[in-house]
């Protein structure tokens, strides 16, 4: 197939040869230390060193060079005789049709014949022809091809064609009345791509030539160069390795080689005086620092014998322990003699378990909370046990914890307070008894009815078995009357029964007892041998039946109401409850309170109703409690500044009652279904909330105190009441106040005499 080029048209040049594209490896950089990462004795090896690397450049550079040159002189020598090839056919093609006008326009061979023998002469032109208008051989020189005759009848301009090993020429023979022929002439190409094959092996054997050298001069460069550069590497290594006494030869050459050769020497120096120096002073330090040790372990020593004399003479007990309670360091003698030896690895909840049965559970609970840090540390260090009995001490703990919030130990003292536990208790029996001398002399038979009572109440708790209501209401009972009749020490006792049985859910009361047994012997001696005989007449009972003989009333009244004599009065009962009331507020900061009692001229027998008399005392506590409202708030509802109680006796329909009203703020009914809720008890209607408030535990006070809070004393008096056929109703009004009222069947009372209406009923 031909491949055509219009006019002067070049051919375009070969592309020279690319090279592949060079391929770097990352062993070196992979191998490379970053900082100080490596280990000083982990050097990296050399993969490919200076000499290769420089040989390499030179000879890839010296490639690069001479095939650049073997591609470029090659064809630029082929591109120029093409074109000189191109220029000469298109010469012949114009100058043959200028002679060859009249030799075509009157086929004239002759002519044609001088003129193809002229252009054949030319050792580059295989064959040449000419043809007339209409295809007509005119003459020719050498052997015509088939594409030169395909070609006679012209294209009307000059064209040239290249064709493998030769350029075929067509040229228009014209003449003034257009083309009268065609010249057809082909051009051999063999000698020019001869040309071009020897400039090839003529570039290639320069280039492997100039390669040689190249090498050769590179291997010279290297050798002078990359040896020095080993010399300084392998003795930067072996200083690396902790060899510093490496020698360089530094008689060499003054370039930039020869001074780091000198400022690795130099810097070897340098490192060699600064290890040197670094050794004197750590000599000279060590001797230093093992004199210092030495003067201070002897100044710790000196210290620590001092402590220990002190700890070993000191009357309070020092233990230091750590977060898992474990005794660390050196603690006082007298620990190991109150609470025994101390063993390896024990803590001192074992340790205080072991000296007093069941205390390491309480001290544990709280240690929990304080690690826990839930809370902060100062209350959860308040909340730790602080008082203990051990073999008849009473020891007492105070924590420090070290080190702040984040603290790491904790110096528990220990202190014996023995001494002022019994100091402080013969203080309250002497107070107690005191107090209850006043009593006696302003209430004998109530007190002795008390005395009484309260024998009662212990022989039952010492003979409890698993029946913890019962039990509860018994310990409650007597703290509240101990309490009123100011026995403070026998109260605190069963305040501190009443946790106990709370949080483990069984007491041991001989403590109380104990107590109780220590008081009597005192009492006894105020009460004086054997029983008082006779009748204490009150003198307004007196005078009322003075006033009624002077008013001559029937003689079987006046005598019915000196019968009465023999029993007691109900009013004395509740002035009784009254001073016991006006205690109470005095002893929780109240103030003073105005007491009425209404009381008809009704008597009973001292043993009638006595148990409800015996337990009355808790209602009179929970009217304190509750009934007396804040002074303030009284002022803002327009009540009298001075809260107001209320005691009330009689017959009524048929029924003795009791009341006690105060002007307080009335029963929160709301609380009371909550607390009624969470405890799964009914609270619907006010049946129900009244029925609740008679519930064992069930309180509306938030904290427990030695007078209330823990919803024990109004169950008690439902159920004296139950017993005695009795009946309990409660009006409450919100900021009005709050009556309790108690009442029985006068037919279940068979000493009652009431002269409420004039007759005895």
């Amino acid at each position: 197939m031909l491949s055509e080029h219009q006019g002067d048209a070049a051919a375009p040049a070969p592309a020279p040869a690319r090279l592949p594209p060079t391929t770097v490896s990352n062993s070196e950089t992979a191998a490379r230390p970053q900082g100080l990462q490596l280990p000083i004795t982990e050097l990296p090896t050399i993969s490919v060193g200076i000499r290769i690397k420089l040989i390499a450049l030179i000879a890839t550079t010296s490639l690069l060079i001479v095939g650049v040159l073997a591609s470029y002189f090659p064809a630029h020598q082929i591109s120029e005789l093409r074109t000189g090839l191109r220029d000469r056919a298109a010469t012949y093609g114009r100058l043959a049709g200028l002679q060859l006008r009249s030799a075509i326009a009157f086929s004239d061979q002759q002519t044609a014949r001088e003129v193809i023998s002229a252009i054949a002469k030319d050792p580059l032109v295989d064959d040449v022809a000419v043809y007339t208008e209409n295809g007509t051989l005119l003459d020719s020189e050498g052997r015509v091809s088939e594409l030169a005759r395909a070609a006679r009848r012209g294209f009307g301009e000059l064209r040239i064609f290249y064709l493998p090993g030769r350029v075929l020429v067509t040229a228009p023979v014209k003449s003034l009345e257009g083309p009268q022929g065609t010249l057809v002439l082909e051009l051999s190409t063999l000698p020019a791509m001869a040309a071009r094959d020897h400039l090839i092996r003529v570039a290639l054997a320069v280039g492997a030539l100039a390669v040689f050298l190249g090498t050769v001069a590179a291997g010279w460069i290297a050798r002078s160069l990359a040896s020095r550069v080993e010399r300084v590497a392998s003795a930067a290594a072996a200083v690396a390795r902790g060899d510093l006494e490496q020698q360089l030869d530094l008689n060499g050459p003054r370039d930039e080689i020869g001074i780091l050769a000198h400022g690795f020497a130099a810097m070897t120096r340098r490192l060699r005086d600064l290890i040197q120096h670094i050794h004197d002073t750590a000599r000279e330090e060590t001797v230093r620092l093992e004199a210092l040790v030495q003067e201070r372990t002897s100044e710790l020593d000196r210290r620590n014998a001092d402590l220990r004399l002190v700890l070993d003479n000191v009357e309070q007990g020092f233990v230091t322990i750590d977060r898992d309670a474990r005794v660390v360091g050196e603690h006082s003698r007298v620990v190991d003699i109150w609470l025994g030896p101390i063993a390896t690895g024990e803590t001192l909840w074992e340790r205080l378990d072991h000296a007093s049965p069941g205390a390491r559970l309480s001290f544990e609970v709280a240690w929990t909370e304080l690690l826990d840090g839930f809370m902060p540390a100062e209350v959860c260090v308040a909340q730790m046990p602080r008082e203990l009995l051990i073999r008849g001490r009473h020891m007492r703990f105070e924590y420090k914890p070290l080190g702040g919030d984040a603290f790491e130990k904790v110096l528990v003292v220990i202190s014996d307070a023995t001494a002022v536990v019994e100091r402080d208790r013969s203080e309250r029996e002497e107070r107690d008894i005191l107090d209850v001398s006043t009593r006696l002399l302003n209430d004998r038979a109530g007190f002795l009815e008390f005395f009484a009572e309260t024998q009662g109440l212990l022989k039952r708790i010492a003979q409890s078995k698993g029946d913890l209501v019962l039990l509860k209401r018994d310990l409650h009972t007597l703290k509240g009357n101990a309490a009123l009749y100011g026995l403070s020490l026998i109260s605190t006792l069963c305040h501190v029964a009443e946790s106990e049985l709370e949080v483990n859910g069984c007491v041991d009361c001989s403590p109380i007892a104990v107590q109780w047994e220590r008081t009597c012997s005192k009492i006894r001696q105020l009460l004086g041998e054997g029983t008082q005989k006779g009748i204490q007449v009150d003198e307004s009972e007196y005078l009322w039946v003075l006033d009624a003989i002077r008013r001559d009333v029937a003689p079987g009244t006046v005598k019915r109401m000196i019968e009465a004599w023999r029993l007691e009065p109900v009013r004395t009962r509740l002035e009784r409850a009254a001073e016991q009331l006006k205690a109470a507020a005095s002893r929780l900061g109240k103030g003073d309170v105005q007491v009425r009692i209404d009381a008809s001229h009704t008597y009973l027998a001292r043993e009638e109703l006595a148990d409800f008399w015996g337990v009355f005392s808790h209602v009179v506590r929970n009217a304190v409690v509750h009934g007396l409202d804040d002074p303030a708030e009284r002022r803002r509802l327009g009540k009298s500044p001075m809260a107001a109680f209320c005691f009330r006796t009689g017959v009524e329909c048929g029924r003795l009652f009791v009341e006690l009203e105060d002007s307080g703020p009335g029963i929160d009914w709301e609380r009371v279904r909550a607390r009624a809720s969470i405890r799964g008890l009914p609270a619907q209607t006010e049946a129900d909330l009244q029925a609740a408030l008679f519930i064992d535990g069930l309180s509306t006070t938030e904290a427990t105190t030695e007078l209330a809070g823990r919803g024990v004393g109004l169950s008690a008096v439902q159920a004296i009441c139950k017993r005695q056929q009795g009946a309990i109703d409660v009006v409450a009004r919100s900021g009005k106040g709050t009556k309790f009222r108690f009442s029985w069947p006068t037919n279940q009372l068979k000493s009652l005499v009431s002269f409420e209406t004039g007759e005895p009923s």
